[in-house]
């Protein structure tokens, strides 16, 4: 999470909220990151960076 947090942050984009969900498989946890309002082209980029 903190990786993702980071390449985030250095790509410029705010995070809005960060909700995790029960558990559906045993060691798997889905986590929904929402943002505010973004560039698509700054959101490329911090995929890229994965």
């Amino acid at each position: 999470m903190a990786d993702i947090t980071r390449i985030l942050s250095d790509a410029g984009i705010n995070i809005d909220a960060i909700l995790q969900k029960p558990a559906h498989k045993v060691g798997q946890v889905p986590v929904i990151i929402l943002t505010l309002p973004v560039v698509e082209g700054q959101m490329n980029l911090a995929i890229e960076k994965n």
